[in-house]
């Protein structure tokens, strides 16, 4: 499921991207955020599926472990070659934003797109600009050593 919704993701994003770059042969980056060990493999099958999907843009996919992302994108910035799309984490877009490196996702997006977005998810807006579209969502959870606690906290 998890590639699934990650694959979606991208495959609009890059749509997005290159709906904007129709003709001359163009070549695009993105910055892939690997989820596991199998995301590599499946970043270059999908690279290599649109790039026979669209002629004329050659994809790059820049692979980098989560955990390892935020550096990477940074240096990336720093070193004057940012990508052209980067999936970043929600706690690293204030930081984007005060860098100037970041655009309104509503410059890249359908009106029919937003549409269908529960109007709860589209709530995440910094200064009422919407700056990304909710992706995916994790489970957190709490554990306790029952060896040292003999009742489970209450949350």
């Amino acid at each position: 499921m998890r590639r699934w919704i990650v694959g979606c993701v991208v495959a609009v994003a890059v749509m997005l991207v290159f709906s904007a770059l129709a003709g001359a042969q163009k070549k695009v980056s993105i910055l892939w955020m690997e989820y596991d060990g199998l995301t590599p493999d499946y970043a270059l099958n999908l690279e290599k599926a649109f790039e026979e999907a669209n002629p004329g843009v050659d994809l790059e996919i820049i692979s980098t472990p989560w955990n390892l992302g935020h550096d990477r994108l940074i240096s990336l910035l720093a070193g004057k070659e940012p990508p052209d799309l980067a999936v970043i984490g929600t706690r690293w877009l204030l930081e984007l934003l005060d860098m100037d490196v970041v655009e309104p996702i509503e410059k890249w997006v359908s009106k029919d797109l937003l549409n269908n977005i529960d109007p709860a998810l589209m709530e995440g807006k910094v200064k009422g600009v919407l700056y990304g579209l909710p992706v995916a969502a994790g489970t957190r959870l709490m554990y306790y050593r029952s060896d040292i606690i003999d009742k489970a906290p209450e949350t």
